[in-house]
């Protein structure tokens, strides 16, 4: 579905930093598990929850080991400075930074449930929704399903995020697939690629050098 070295070389040309991604169709084995992370399995009841969590296990062990950091991903909390995974589908992706390049990391992948036109209000500030308004109508729904992804992976790099809403987070242009994102003077960076059936994107909080 997304191929890593693409996006890897993908996201260094935006962000002039290395971000690694690992991307992962397959659970992992659960006698990989440690016991942290087979403590965390157990409280997953519902089978669909379990096999998305294992996907998710094993882009991060994966992408652990390439940014040296520890195959135990229980002791993992996000928001992350450095790490961050999505679910969608049948698919999970992680992506990371091995340097001190972020304050923070965000990744969205959303495959086929596209937001309803009716939810925009909730994540669309009024200038986002006048813009909107603006496009094709038969538009509108893409542009939605790429801005939601977008909101979500910056809302997912603000380490402060805790009581924030995706509204909170102002887009400079809309229209740019790779913009600058707001909130308060708080500046975020993001990047939006379009995939089989819906829309991964990248944003990154970037450290003060």
């Amino acid at each position: 579905m997304i191929n890593e070295a693409s996006l890897s070389h993908a996201l260094l040309e935006t962000f002039s930093f290395q971000i690694l991604a690992c991307v992962e169709g397959q659970p992992v084995p659960e006698d990989r598990l440690t016991s942290g992370e087979r403590e965390e399995l157990a409280r997953l009841a519902a089978a669909p929850r379990r096999e998305s969590w294992l996907r998710g296990r094993a882009a991060l062990k994966r992408l652990q080991a390439v940014i040296g950091g520890s195959e135990d991903t229980s002791s993992l909390k996000f928001p992350h400075p450095r790490i961050s995974l999505t679910h969608s589908e049948k698919w999970a992706v992680a992506i990371g930074v091995a340097s001190g390049k972020t304050l923070g990391i965000g990744v969205d992948l959303e495959v086929k449930g596209a937001p309803k036109a009716e939810t925009a209000r909730r994540f669309l500030n009024a200038g986002e929704l006048v813009w909107l308004r603006r496009m094709e109508e038969e538009e509108r729904p893409r542009l939605l399903h790429r801005l939601w992804t977008v909101k979500e992976a910056t809302f997912k790099a603000d380490p402060e995020n805790a009581g924030k809403t995706l509204r909170d987070y102002a887009l400079a242009d809309p229209g740019y697939v790779a913009g600058k994102a707001r909130r308060g003077d708080r500046v975020f960076l993001y990047t939006s690629f379009e995939v089989p059936e819906g829309f991964l994107s990248v944003a990154v909080l970037p450290a003060v050098e």
